[in-house]
């Protein structure tokens, strides 16, 4: 039989911002800026007590586990807009994301008399950042119609490294390369749509087609024992058409 009691405690923390601004050039003609950022912080600890009784031996162990995390991430959004009329317009966006998560855990498990024991420290971080763009125009021809178009683009970048050192304790550690892994990923994506918006008497009707093209990058990167990188590729892209009809 096993018994064990575990006890826990934690603290968070965060704080999160956001601010824009928009300057009307001309009555047609509008600036926007804005942003948010968002800082946080985490951390954990649990205590677990092992006490097992089996016929013989008796044995009480004891596990330590701490865990600190750090979560940062910030948007920056640029745009402008023209109106031809109060119906036509060009509008175009751009925008950047970086997000950032780092955590550390450390793992400590030993016995009361000292005769066993076990470390283990993990790091990992997570690094995503992309970039936006789009652009929509419309234009209104007559009360029965409306033309429109655009893009929309999407450029994302990430990597999530993981690495761990273990050993009897805390002093002893070693890179432990059989837990090391390093992922890359990037995907791009491209879309260009158009509608038209049209009426005859009493029924509405609207067209359109959508084009995308996608493309992924990825890389699961480990390590052999010799500390000898490897490398494990995956690539895929493809184009996809979109039509659409619509009656009313």
């Amino acid at each position: 039989r096993v018994l064990f009691r575990s006890d826990q405690s934690g603290a968070h923390s965060g704080l999160f911002i956001r601010s824009g601004l928009t300057y009307h050039l001309t009555p047609n003609d509008h600036f926007t800026i804005g942003g948010f950022g968002m800082f946080g912080n985490m951390n954990s600890n649990n205590t677990i007590n092992y006490t097992s009784s089996v016929p013989g031996p008796y044995f009480e162990s004891r596990r330590l586990s701490d865990s600190d995390n750090s979560m940062n991430g910030a948007n920056i959004e640029l745009g402008y807009k023209h109106n031809f009329t109060k119906d036509s317009y060009l509008d175009f966006t751009a925008s950047y994301n970086d997000w950032k998560m780092d955590n550390t855990s450390v793992f400590n498990q030993f016995s009361l008399d000292k005769k066993m024991s076990s470390y283990q420290r993990q790091l990992s971080n997570m690094n995503y950042h992309t970039g936006e763009f789009q652009l929509d125009y419309q234009n209104k021809i007559n009360e029965n119609t409306k033309f429109e178009a655009g893009y929309k683009g999407s450029l994302g970048r990430g990597n999530s490294p993981v690495q761990t050192f273990s050993g009897l304790t805390e002093n002893s550690v070693t890179p432990d390369n059989k837990l090391y892994n390093s992922f890359i990923y990037n995907q791009d994506i491209h879309a260009l749509y158009t509608t038209y918006t049209g009426r005859i008497q009493k029924f509405g009707y609207q067209v359109g087609l959508r084009g995308e093209y996608s493309r992924i990058d990825t890389n699961s990167e480990t390590k052999s024992e010799d500390n000898k990188l490897n490398n494990n590729p995956f690539k895929k892209d493809y184009f996809s058409l979109f039509p659409s009809a619509f009656v009313s």
